[in-house]
């Protein structure tokens, strides 16, 4: 009986996952088409539907922002797109690397970028990086508990 409610457990969320994955594939296409008919707002829409559907994968995730960033971008407001690629930073992990070497995002809006964060992306890279931090530290409390049961 345990052992068959494991396995539909596991079916549950097999299946669950990958209805995760087809729903963001296909946000993901609208917003590319959306995208390339310049209609960002509409695209920016898709990216965020996508992100809710797969908001566990930080990859995945980080490339999505990009995305976004770029419609706002390209759509004039700068400042918005500045402020999501801080937060890929902060949030998802980007390094410097990553900015630079995606063909999602235009020189020009990675350049701003630089120069608006200046010494802060340090900071805001360590802000990403702490909160595995506290995750080391609660499964080593966690560890030293059980040793001491």
């Amino acid at each position: 009986m345990k052992t068959k409610a494991i396995f539909i457990l596991f079916l549950f969320f097999v299946t669950n996952l990958s209805f995760s994955n087809t729903i963001f594939s296909v946000q993901l296409a609208k917003a590319e088409a959306f995208k390339k008919e310049q209609k960002f707002t509409k695209a920016i829409n898709c990216y965020l539907k996508a992100i809710r559907s797969v908001q566990n994968d930080d990859a995945m995730v980080k490339e999505v922002y990009f995305d976004i960033a770029d419609c706002f971008y390209k759509s004039g407001k700068e400042n918005m797109a500045v402020k999501v690629l801080k937060f890929s930073i902060y949030r998802f992990g980007a390094v410097k690397q990553d900015l630079l070497d995606t063909n999602k995002l235009d020189d020009q809006l990675v350049h701003s970028l630089f120069e608006v964060i200046g010494d802060k992306y340090d900071s805001y890279r360590n802000k990403y990086v702490s909160k595995f931090d506290k995750k080391e530290k609660l499964l080593a409390e966690v560890a030293s508990e059980i040793k001491t049961s």
